[in-house]
This record gives structure tokens, C-alpha cells and sequence, in this order.
């Protein structure tokens, strides 16, 4: 992205082998703004990415995305999966990210809602507001600056999410009989 993308920008039903970012540091000058652009229904699935950061600096919705699985090697400092986005993060499931650096809020307002962070956290920056509901997560939080806020509405829980196989991948989550099937109703 370059930075200039409003929300009728769409990138949707991609499975990412890498990473995206929301700004273009390359252009002379270097373009601060982060996209406003959509993501929906992406998958970024056991990425290095940017040193395990899969997405960054994008400030649109955020919707029905999984992130699961994402590392990275040989890289100092803290690398969260989402890095520096504002704005709405939703029915996005996020899992298993090295370190447990689920999603990082810089200077700016996210807000958090009907997700599920499993064995990841949420990180705050200095001037970070994050507002999160009806989503599962656990701690870690941690904050790298103040001041920042972290404002839980209603409908969080800690609850196992009873994904059907994070072994192989697979953050489905179970029926009572295992694994959703549609074709099958069960």
C-alpha cells in the first residue's frame, strides 16, 4: 500500500506469504500516513514476514483475517504480528505468534472486537488507546509507554477457544463432534 488508500480500497480472500504494509517508506519523502484500506477474509499463516510482523500501519477495518503461526529468526527486539494499526480489528482470530506478541497499538485508538488472541497479547505504546469486547484473550499486556489506556468492555473471556487442531494448523473451532463439517451440519 502506499498510504493514500481510503476504506473502498479491498484486499480480500488472500492467503499472505509474507507481509503487508501500510505505508510506502521508499517514496522520497517517505509517506507517513497508513492506508485506510479493508482487509477481509486474509490469511497470513506461518510467516517470518518482517522479523514475524505480518501486518503493519494499516488503519482500515480489519475483518475476518486469521494470523496464526508467525515467527521469525534471528531479529532483536519486540516484532508483534500486527504492528501500528488504528482502527477496527474484527472476528480476526490471532494465535500462536512467537513470544506472545499478538498486536501492537502505537500512538492511536484500536479497537478490538469479536476476536479471539490465543497465546498472544496486546502491547501499548505511548498514546495508545485500545477498547476490547466481546473477544477472547489473556494477558500479557504490556505497556512500553504511558500515557496509554486499555479500556475492556463487555463480553471478554479466557475460555479455550477449542480450536480443532492447532498442532497442524487448523483454528477452526470444534463442534461436539470435532471439527465443523458443513457438508455434514456437524
Amino acid at each position: 500500500f502506499r498510504g493514500t488508500e481510503d476504506s473502498n480500497c479491498l484486499l480480500a480472500g488472500f492467503n499472505i506469504n509474507g507481509y503487508v504494509r501500510g505505508n510506502d517508506g521508499s517514496l522520497e519523502p517517505p509517506i507517513a500516513a497508513h492506508t485506510r484500506a479493508t482487509i477481509s477474509r486474509c490469511v497470513f499463516q506461518e510467516n517470518g514476514g518482517a522479523c514475524g510482523t505480518v501486518l503493519q500501519f494499516c488503519d482500515g477495518l480489519i475483518i475476518n483475517c486469521l494470523f496464526a503461526d508467525n515467527n521469525y529468526m534471528n531479529c532483536a527486539g519486540l516484532h508483534p504480528v500486527i504492528d501500528g494499526c488504528h482502527g477496527l480489528i474484527k472476528n480476526c482470530t490471532i494465535a500462536n505468534s512467537r513470544d506472545r506478541l499478538g498486536i501492537r497499538v502505537l500512538d492511536g485508538t484500536t479497537t478490538i472486537e469479536n476476536c479471539i488472541l490465543y497465546n498472544d497479547g496486546i502491547t501499548l505504546g505511548a498514546g495508545a488507546i485500545v477498547n476490547v469486547s466481546y473477544t477472547r484473550w489473556e494477558p500479557p499486556v504490556r505497556v512500553q509507554g504511558s500515557p496509554s489506556e486499555l479500556n475492556l468492555g463487555p463480553g471478554n473471556i479466557e475460555a479455550d477457544p477449542c480450536f480443532a487442531d492447532t498442532i497442524r494448523g487448523d483454528y477452526h473451532l470444534k463442534s461436539r463432534t470435532g471439527r465443523w463439517d458443513p457438508d455434514k451440519g456437524s
